[in-house]
C-alpha cells in the first residue's frame, strides 16, 4: 500500500532536517512552507493538519513547550515508519519517490 503523498512528503521533509542528527525535536508549525513545497500546494497545510499527520504515522511527543506540541524525530523512528508502511525502508529514495507518477 505504501504511505500517502502528504506522509510521503512528511517523513522527506523530516529527514531533510534530521541531516545527520541523531534526533530533533520539532514542532508541526516548522514544518508546513516546507510541506507546501513538497506537495506542490498552493497554500501550506494548517499546523494541526501536520500534527494530525505525525500522529497517524505514530512520531513521539516531545516535551511540550511555550509553543504548543512538539515531537521527537529520530532516523530509525522515519525508517521505521516507511518499514510498517511497506516501503523496505533503508532506502535512500525517499525524495525520487515523492516525486514519481503512481501506479
Amino acid at each position: 500500500a505504501g504511505l500517502s503523498d502528504e506522509a510521503e512528503a512528511l517523513v522527506s521533509v523530516l529527514l531533510e532536517k534530521l541531516t545527520g542528527a541523531a534526533e530533533i525535536i520539532v514542532s508541526p508549525g516548522d514544518l508546513c512552507d516546507d510541506l507546501k513545497g513538497a506537495l506542490r500546494w498552493k497554500d501550506p497545510p494548517r499546523p494541526e493538519t501536520v500534527g494530525r499527520w505525525m500522529r497517524r504515522l505514530k512520531i513521539p511527543k516531545a516535551p511540550r513547550a511555550a509553543g504548543g506540541v512538539r515531537y521527537t524525530v529520530t532516523e530509525a523512528g522515519l525508517e521505521e515508519i516507511r518499514t510498517r508502511a511497506g516501503g523496505g525502508g533503508g532506502e535512500p529514495t525517499l525524495r525520487a519517490n515523492l516525486h514519481s507518477p503512481s501506479h
